[in-house]
């Protein structure tokens, strides 16, 4: 009898929804990061590819990507942008905002 395995468990397993896709017509999960598809009977050919050169660049860069978003994200709620302070300027050397 075949060995039933849990897409869900080992999605969590590979490194979590963000990175993998479970499509269940072809039974295969699909790596966002690296674009290519892995039958998911064949676990050893997912756990090659999350070990590979080429996925840990992709992750790293990925993580990377995430910190900055998340760093932007709350530094443009503590600081004023750009035109505020470029308005705050003009008014403070007495430059007109308009003709």
């Amino acid at each position: 009898m075949p060995k039933v395995i849990d897409p869900i468990r080992l999605i969590h397993e590979l490194g979590g929804n963000r990175v993998w896709v479970y499509d269940s017509q072809k039974e295969s999960l699909c790596c966002r990061l690296c674009s290519k598809s892995f039958n998911i009977k064949i676990r050893s050919n997912l756990f090659h590819h999350v070990r590979s050169n080429k996925h840990q660049k992709h992750l790293d860069l990925f993580y990377k990507t995430q910190t900055i978003e998340l760093e932007e994200q709350t530094s443009s709620v503590t600081r004023p942008t750009f035109t505020m302070d470029l308005t705050r300027m003009m008014i403070a050397c007495n430059i007109p905002l308009a003709k």
